[in-house]
């Protein structure tokens, strides 16, 4: 009976013990909770001993690095907020100030000369025609974060790159570029929108009239390898930065010197054309050798 009691004793006693290890480790796991609550990520849960309470601390720290990454994200997001905001402000008033300008000049300037009437009414088309891009670019993506269902079917591919890309051959004529087209003979079917396609299309062609125009080439090439259908965009212009090429699907992204509202597009573009390209089961990247080559190149679903 003694050593019964003896035993039951050492177990109480070992029991109470382990307890009070837990009880403090837990009370570690709070007193690292609290210092990081203020900002503070770089701690770590290293505490050792029970089973529960280790896994505990790789569960947290798997948690805390996931936050982590969040907060730093949320960061991001609010200094791009402040920069869409200037930008806005910035893309719109400066075609819309010229706009006006011109306008004003052509109802009050009698001298004017009808070949500077007719020189002017052309810089407020182009004007006109900034405003209405960036605001359907801002429209699109707007359409876009509100998760709308695209209609995904089966869509002909060659005859729809040819369609797109007559309507930019006057731009191919005005800026004495060559076109590339290298498409399948036979007909080639892919999973998708048929909208967003065109979309896509005529987004990274604008992107190379924009700012790869100095090569003198664009380049459209289709191909089929087992279940994807491929599309590359090229040009030999003046390409992207290595430091920026990580960056060009971002929202408002716009590369260092593109401050020229001449070349500066919406910033809105290659973001439109990522998020399309990924509702459409597909993705895109994209490759640059600067004054070389720069290919942005994507696939869609194969259908027989």
């Amino acid at each position: 009976m003694s050593i019964l009691v003896i035993v039951l004793s050492v177990m109480f006693i070992y029991m109470v013990y382990r307890y009070i290890v837990i009880i403090r480790q837990l009370n570690k796991v709070c007193a690292i909770l609290d210092y990081i609550k203020d900002g503070n990520y770089n701690r770590k849960f290293l505490l050792r001993g029970n089973a529960s309470v280790v896994n505990l601390c790789a569960c947290l720290n798997n948690f805390l690095e996931r936050y982590k990454n969040i907060d730093s994200r949320k960061c991001y997001l609010e200094q791009l907020r402040i920069r869409m905001i200037t930008d806005i402000s910035h893309d719109i008033r400066t075609p819309l100030t010229a706009l006006l300008g011109y306008v004003e000049a052509l109802s009050k300037d009698s001298s004017l000369t009808e070949q500077e009437k007719l020189s002017y009414l052309n810089i407020v088309n182009e004007k006109g025609i900034a405003l209405y891009t960036m605001m359907d670019d801002f429209f699109e993506l707007t359409k876009l974060d509100e998760n709308q269902e695209l209609k995904l079917e089966k869509i002909e591919i060659t005859e729809k790159v040819r369609h797109v890309m007559t309507t930019f051959y006057y731009d191919f004529i005005k800026e004495n570029i060559k076109l590339e087209l290298n498409l399948p003979e036979e007909l080639i079917y892919a999973y998708g929108d048929d909208k967003c396609i065109e979309r896509v299309l005529m987004n990274l062609v604008s992107n190379s009239l924009r700012y790869g125009k100095a090569g003198g080439v664009i380049g459209i090439n289709v191909s089929e390898h087992q279940d994807r259908v491929w599309f590359e965009v090229w040009d030999r212009g003046g390409g992207i930065s290595e430091k920026n090429i990580n960056f060009v699907f971002e929202r408002l992204f716009s590369a260092e010197g593109s401050r020229n509202y001449t070349l500066r597009g919406s910033g809105l573009g290659l973001s439109i054309v990522k998020e399309l390209v990924v509702r459409m089961k597909g993705d895109i990247t994209v490759t640059s050798l600067p004054d070389e080559k720069t290919v942005f190149t994507f696939y869609l679903t194969k259908i027989e």
